[in-house]
């Protein structure tokens, strides 16, 4: 854990770290529903992603493959490093690289979605 970081600081802390941390409170409803920009960074960088199983990002994390699944407890440390140790390597990166391709695709469809409606006849301003 470093705490606060500059943002050109960002890639060569991810680099150097063994797991992403976004494990927020469920209690605040600000993060039931979010995706923070870590999910993203776990992704693109490979690395696991802690996230509270309970909230929105917590749960895709666990069903696409990229998540530990992991509550906050007394031995945290212990349960994080087991759930760290038992990652099929091999497995998690063709889950970070298909879920990749997944989000890519989507953005590329919204954009084209985008850009049908702006070039569309029916269009008035």
């Amino acid at each position: 854990m470093t705490g606060k970081y500059d943002n050109e600081q960002k890639e060569k802390l991810i680099i150097s770290s063994d797991i992403i941390n976004s494990y927020y409170p469920g209690k605040d409803p600000v993060n039931h529903y979010a995706l923070s920009n870590k999910f993203y960074d776990a992704i693109i960088y490979k690395k696991p992603l802690w996230a509270n199983p309970d909230v929105y990002l917590g749960q895709i994390a666990l069903e696409n493959g990229i998540g530990l699944n992991v509550r906050l407890s007394d031995n945290l440390a212990e349960e994080l490093y087991t759930a760290y140790m038992g990652i099929d390597k091999m497995k998690f990166e063709a889950n970070c690289d298909s879920l990749l391709k997944f989000i890519l695709e989507d953005e590329r469809y919204f954009y084209l979605k985008i850009k049908d409606f702006f070039n569309s006849e029916e269009l008035t301003i």
